[in-house]
This record gives structure tokens, C-alpha cells and sequence, in this order.
């Protein structure tokens, strides 16, 4: 498992290459925090992730929203890699 012990950020986790992204994550090991805008999708998308998904409701295409998630509820993730999954408009 080439991602054991390692926590990812992705953005627009909660759908489409997002989400694509953090179940191969979670496949190779690693712990995944993912963000989206629709509440409903983030909890269907970190149901289906199961326990190694952390959700988290924010647009990080808003400045104050970017600063909030890593000021605090990313860095209290353990975030050691990020990707980004979400495109301008999605998520």
C-alpha cells in the first residue's frame, strides 16, 4: 500500500474525479479528508468512503471558507499530501 499512514486533502471530494480520487486513495492506505459545497453529496460521498474519510463542508473557492479549513479542521486532520480534485464551477 504505497499511501499507508498518509492523510490527503481533496477538494470537491464529494463527487465525480474527486471522489474517484479519494476511494483510490483509501484503496492504497491513506486517510482522506475531503471538501464539497453540497451537504447532501459530502455525506453520501463519506458514507460510501467509510471510516478512513473525514467531510467537510466548505468552498474553497471562498477566501474565508480556504482559511477556516486550513487554519483549522485540515490541520487537525494530519494532512501530509494534497490533491485537488474540484474544477472551477463543480463540486
Amino acid at each position: 500500500m504505497k499511501l499507508q499512514s498518509k492523510t490527503a486533502l481533496i477538494t470537491g471530494g464529494n463527487s465525480g474525479i474527486g471522489l474517484a480520487t479519494a476511494q483510490l486513495f483509501i484503496a492504497e492506505g491513506a486517510r482522506v479528508a475531503i471538501t464539497g459545497r453540497n451537504q447532501k453529496t459530502l455525506d453520501a460521498a463519506a458514507k460510501g468512503l467509510g471510516p478512513n474519510a473525514l467531510a467537510f463542508n466548505a468552498d474553497v473557492l471562498d477566501s474565508k471558507a480556504r482559511n477556516v479549513l486550513f487554519g483549522t479542521q485540515a490541520i487537525k486532520a494530519g494532512i501530509d499530501a494534497a490533491r485537488d480534485g474540484q474544477r472551477s464551477g463543480q463540486g
